[in-house]
């Protein structure tokens, strides 16, 4: 006889509910095995690796064995990816992203299609990172980051004048500073230097 089993493809990966089913043929007689025990056709959602052994025998006593696998597997994928949410980098980025075995992943960068490549203009960024496993689960990461590139701060005045201190008394005869900043001769003093001086060689 003919085994078909509904519900299922062999060697399927399932993130639902799967429940076998033989067809129903009334010159045939039935029995399932599911990993080893009695399966009656109850849904089954564990996680977990199945083997379904399908038996049919006809009224002649012919049989039929026919063993058939699949996984159930409901947990969401991992990946990791180089960018740290929330940097400001100071350089151009190149996103690198790592994703478990048998699984597939699609980017997008600021909600447009991004197939991966160095980040180089300035500026601020979401980098949404899907991933699928082969049961169809999808985890999502998100990373926003920016791109801002270190200048040199700009001096105004790198070589400033400086400021003429006028004298703060100038009654104590002390002399003071012109708007240069220079300090003017004061020819009463050096005639009464030079007078000074005749007196002393006389």
């Amino acid at each position: 006889p003919v085994v078909v089993v509904d519900g299922f493809v062999d060697n399927g990966v399932y993130n639902t509910v799967v429940t076998p089913v033989m067809a129903d043929n009334e010159d045939v007689t039935t029995s399932l095995l599911l990993n080893g025990e009695a399966y009656n056709g109850e849904g089954i959602s564990a996680d977990g690796e199945y083997s379904l052994v399908a038996v049919a025998m006809d009224k002649a006593g012919n049989i039929t064995t026919t063993v058939l696998s699949f996984i159930i597997d409901t947990v969401a994928p991992t990946g990791t990816t180089n960018l740290v949410d929330g940097m400001k980098y100071s350089s151009s980025v190149v996103p690198v992203v790592e994703v478990e075995e048998g699984s597939v992943y699609t980017m997008t960068l600021n909600d447009e299609v991004y197939e991966g490549g160095e980040i180089k203009a300035e500026g601020d960024y979401t980098l949404v990172i899907e991933i699928t496993d082969v049961a169809k689960n999808v985890t999502k990461i998100t990373k926003v980051f920016s791109v801002e590139y270190s200048k040199s701060p700009v001096i105004d005045n790198p070589t400033p004048t400086p400021t003429p201190k006028p004298n703060p008394n100038p009654e104590d005869g002390l002399p003071t500073e012109d708007d240069n900043g220079e300090v003017p001769s004061n020819d009463d003093d050096k005639n009464n230097n030079e007078e000074k001086q005749n007196i002393s060689l006389n």
